[in-house]
């Protein structure tokens, strides 16, 4: 038996008014699908693919029956520390996150931490898989510093890739 299709959500990440504040957009997929078949690296050349927020990411149109956007919490857990949650069902305890980072700003820690990285636009654009834990919760925890040169932190970003997860120091 294959493993279902993991749910996949793009975070575009944004400072309003001082505030760090996200949208989310969640892509539900067709009953049956194993693979979602995203387009990380560039736009496909081919027609049958649906844009992923502002094309950060491509896939097939034929997996995918909705893309839904909210307004999305994040939670402050120190200085330039925030944390998002979201529960994941017990037949798919995975979760494809990509985070699009506000302009002019990276990572200095990720938990989990990504496993590719690109420019987009001018921003940095991550990607990540999110696990359950044991209550059925997957989290994401990051810190962000302000960057000069997003094309250099899109390097150490994809040179570091999970080893940022070990870097994190914050105090539990």
């Amino acid at each position: 038996m294959s493993e279902p299709a993991r749910p996949l959500v793009l975070l575009d990440l944004r400072f309003d008014d001082g505030a760090l504040v996200a949208r989310a957009f969640t892509v539900e997929v067709a009953d049956g699908v194993e693979r979602l078949g995203v387009r990380w690296e560039h736009a496909p050349d081919e027609p049958g693919f649906v844009a992923i927020g502002d094309g950060v990411a491509h896939m097939p149109a034929s997996v995918v029956t909705a893309i839904t956007e909210a307004d999305v919490a994040l939670e402050p857990t120190g200085v330039q520390r925030w944390s998002w949650h979201r529960e994941l069902p017990a037949e798919s305890p995975w979760l494809m996150l990509m985070i699009v980072l506000p302009p002019g700003h990276t990572f200095t820690s990720a938990t989990p931490g990504p496993v590719a990285a690109k420019l987009h636009r001018d921003r940095i654009a991550v990607t990540t898989m999110m696990q359950a834990d044991a209550d059925g919760r997957g989290e994401l925890g990051f810190a962000l510093a302000p960057t000069a040169d997003a094309a250099a932190a899109v390097q150490i970003l994809a040179i570091a890739g999970s080893r940022l997860a070990s870097t994190d120091s914050r105090t539990e």
